[in-house]
C-alpha cells in the first residue's frame, strides 16, 4: 500500500522513491522563552526518522540549525503558526 499522497497526487515527486510521504510536526513542550518542536517523517504509514529542536522566543532563533532543508521549512511554518496560534491572533 502506498503512503498518503504517493500515486494519488499529480505534486508528489514520483521519481523519487525515497521522499517521505508526511512530514508530522508538533510542538512537545514550552516555557515562557522556549518551545520544544518534535517531528517524524513517515513513509507508508510508518515512521522512519524523527527528531526536535528547540526554538527561543527571546532570540529568535533556533538552538540547532536543521541540516536538511525541508525539515526545517516545516519546522519553520509550524513554528509561524503556532506563533499565531498563541498570541490568540485568528485568521
Amino acid at each position: 500500500m502506498d503512503g498518503y499522497a504517493r500515486g494519488h497526487c499529480a505534486f508528489f515527486p514520483s521519481n523519487n522513491d525515497d521522499a517521505p510521504d508526511a512530514i508530522e510536526v508538533t510542538a512537545a513542550s514550552q516555557t515562557p522563552h522556549t518551545v520544544l518542536i518534535r517531528y517524524t517523517i513517515e513513509r507508508n504509514y510508518l515512521p522512519v526518522a524523527a527528531g526536535e529542536n528547540v526554538f527561543n522566543w527571546r532570540t529568535r532563533q533556533w538552538r540547532e540549525v536543521m541540516d536538511d532543508a525541508m525539515i526545517a521549512a516545516h519546522m519553520d511554518a509550524y513554528l509561524t503558526e503556532f506563533e499565531t496560534l498563541k498570541n490568540g491572533a485568528s485568521e
